[in-house]
């Protein structure tokens, strides 16, 4: 099967990937053009509907505008500009001013100042005043424009050098002797190699083996919903149904180990698909409105089968500890996903090969896994500090369980009270903790 590309940038460009890439079979391109940078995240979205596994982008700009906006985790990549776009540039001046050439003097944006200087010394190029500017996201493709307009206006440079087409465009309207930078073959070449790779590991990784363990914690106490034995088999049987279904929509095979365990055997991806990058458990969904039961649901990763069912089983017991229907997930290599849940998910390691933390921490009555699940939260909440409330609130604890783990690592010298804050309304004021 061949890896779906969505090139994103302006059409000349898009048409040039495209081209080259017709030597690499394993890939399949779908072009997504826009006349302005700013066109890119919408079209970034329309590739992703589109199911595109890789978005490439013919530069930097497009690719610094749709990567802060985060709206996939999909890999993306762009085609370089430095080096070789930069000497594409000179030789095309050059061939526009033969004869004697007095020192460049000239205006760049998107390559940095020292990479230019050190590509004209190479070249052993001789230039004058040059001056760069980086491309802030946050700005628009006319703040570019405005920049090499006002120094060519002083006369302080002869010509401009950009990376953006609307800006190239707009700076050759205003008859500003300008140069635009667009990528070489090779740097083409270089990015659709580094794509193949990139997407032959996601592939790997996707395909890696998941198990899914499902229990129904509270089953020996079916006889408080309904004395009936008759009833209670056919809410087995109603949950048995939903179970099938679930691994039927995820090509899943599966195994009922017992009356209240139950066994699926899947892959990465369809689980990353079911659950929208580990946002919800629809199963969970299904059960929690038909079914008075308390389930719990562990997915591990692995490399082995045998990693894999230990990784379940033990996500398992997350699961069963946090409470009534939630679902964790242990990654392949330890990292702790859970409860499947957007607002209260956290992600974390249960262990840690920092030294000096495990030294600090060999006197204290604290696992790492605890000091890693309080870091998440405060990550998080994009917070260096916390209070016992928000620690409760995060992690769905009693405020005594949070006060303790707080106190515990206070006296361990791993975190210090940093000052307190007024709740809303009326109470006592609430310690402010931080790590050191």
């Amino acid at each position: 099967m061949k890896q779906k590309i969505g090139v994103i940038g302006p059409i000349d460009l898009t048409a040039e990937i495209i081209e080259v890439g017709q030597k690499y079979p394993q890939l399949s391109f779908t072009s997504y053009s826009y006349e302005n940078e700013q066109e890119a995240l919408g079209l970034a979205r329309k590739a992703i509907r589109n199911k595109m596994e890789t978005l490439l982008f013919t530069g930097p700009i497009p690719y610094q505008i749709v990567k802060q906006a985060q709206i996939s985790d999909i890999p993306m990549r762009y085609v370089s500009y430095s080096g070789t776009g930069f000497y594409k540039v000179l030789i095309e001046y050059f061939k526009d001013h033969s004869g004697p050439h007095k020192p460049l003097n000239f205006s760049i944006d998107t390559l940095s100042y020292s990479a230019v200087v050190e590509s004209l010394k190479e070249c052993s190029i001789n230039y004058g005043t040059i001056y760069a500017q980086d491309y802030e996201v946050e700005e628009q493709p006319a703040f570019l424009v405005d920049f090499h307009l006002k120094l060519y206006k002083e006369n302080k440079i002869d010509f401009a050098i950009t990376s953006l087409t609307s800006a190239y465009q707009k700076l050759k309207e205003m008859n500003v002797p300008v140069y635009r930078i667009t990528p070489t073959q090779s740097s083409i070449k270089e990015a659709l190699r580094f794509a193949i790779l990139q997407g032959d590991s996601l592939r790997f990784q996707k395909a890696q083996l998941c198990v899914g363990i499902v229990e129904i914690t509270n089953w020996n106490q079916m006889d408080q919903y309904s004395p009936s034995e008759y009833e209670q088999q056919r809410m087995l049987l109603g949950f048995t149904q939903q179970f099938v279904d679930f691994c039927e929509e995820i090509k899943a095979s599966m195994k009922i180990e017992k009356e209240n365990r139950f066994t699926f055997y899947t892959n990465k991806g369809s689980i990353e698909e079911v659950t929208q990058g580990y946002k919800s458990m629809p199963l969970l969904e299904n059960i929690k409105e038909k079914f008075p039961f308390h389930v719990g649901i562990g997915l591990g990763y692995g490399y082995s089968a045998n990693e894999a069912q230990k990784n379940g089983e033990e996500a398992l017991k997350y699961a069963v500890y946090h409470g009534h229907n939630q679902c964790f997930v242990i990654l392949e290599d330890g990292k702790v996903i859970g409860p499947l849940d957007e607002e209260r998910k956290l992600e974390y390691y249960p262990k840690t090969e920092n030294a000096e933390l495990i030294a600090r921490m060999q006197d204290s009555n604290i696992s790492i896994g605890s000091i890693n699940r309080v870091s998440a939260v405060m990550d998080k909440r994009g917070r260096d500090t916390i209070t016992v409330n928000q620690l409760a609130e995060e992690l769905n604890i009693t405020l005594r369980s949070a006060r303790r783990i707080l106190s515990r690592l206070v006296e361990s010298n791993l975190m210090e009270v940093v000052g307190e804050e007024q709740p809303a309304g009326p109470g006592r004021p609430r310690q402010v903790f931080k790590f050191i």
